[in-house]
């Protein structure tokens, strides 16, 4: 079985995020024709849960993956494919 544990912003950090989306309306309507600006990404990171991991920050990622198969390698090919099946589907519905 794979599990993928994601950290995700607070409620109020989410309001805050939102907040100044709102503020940035054309920050908005790139987000949904599905171009991500910087600036999103700072939103974000400022809240203390960035979109995409920090060198040099540990742990690495903000999702923590496991898997109960005996394979050594990390991420084993079950994770792999979990991560490569999420992928395809945020670029398919990125909303």
């Amino acid at each position: 079985m794979v599990t993928l544990d994601f950290t995700t912003p607070s409620d109020e950090a989410l309001a805050r995020i939102a907040a100044r989306l709102k503020a940035r309306p054309e920050l908005l309507a790139r987000v949904l024709v599905d171009d991500l600006p910087t600036e999103v990404e700072t939103f974000f990171a400022d809240e203390g849960c960035p979109l995409f991991p920090v060198p040099g920050v540990k742990p690495p990622y903000d999702v923590v993956m496991s898997c109960s198969c005996p394979d050594w390698c990390k991420p084993c090919k079950h994770v792999a494919a979990v991560l490569f099946l999420l992928g395809e589907e945020i670029a398919r519905r990125p909303s």
